[in-house]
């Protein structure tokens, strides 16, 4: 049983870099369910029934690429006392990652900026993104 479930998890993964490949070399509009199968070599009713649909698809690969990224940048500057080294390991982790990990960025950056995907994964991308900042309250106590 537990075969099976590693299986099915690289299974999900291997789709999962398949389609990040995909967005990358033919961008949100090419990519296509027929595509992602193609390049997985797998049979389109593979991607529907690990993920649903291809809204699925891209959150699950919204939230893969999102996970690695924090998991990346948040585990070094954890483990600092200092608040400013957190920072600054946080900055140079980030970088770092997008360094190493172009094209999953750059696909993470074209399901972000199309707001493909339609659930709550990208839904929060957008909301986080398109909010016109908010002007700082004044504090009544400091007008007196």
């Amino acid at each position: 049983m537990r075969k099976m479930k590693s299986l099915e998890a690289q299974r999900r993964r291997h789709i999962i870099d398949c389609t990040i490949a995909v967005l990358v070399r033919d961008g949100v509009a090419g990519t296509s369910l027929s595509r992602v199968a193609s390049e997985a070599k797998v049979a389109k009713g593979i991607i529907c029934y690990y993920f649903g649909s291809k809204d699925g698809l891209f959150d699950a690969a919204l939230a893969s690429v999102r996970e690695q990224m924090v998991g990346a940048v948040v585990d070094g500057a954890e483990a600092l006392d200092d608040e400013w080294q957190r920072v600054s390991a946080f900055v140079v982790g980030h970088l770092s990652y997008v360094r190493k990990n172009r094209a999953e960025v750059l696909a993470l950056r074209h399901l972000a900026s199309t707001r493909a995907g339609g659930s709550e994964v990208s839904d929060h991308l957008a909301e986080r993104f398109d909010e016109p900042p908010q002007p700082p309250r004044s504090d009544s106590s400091l007008d007196s």
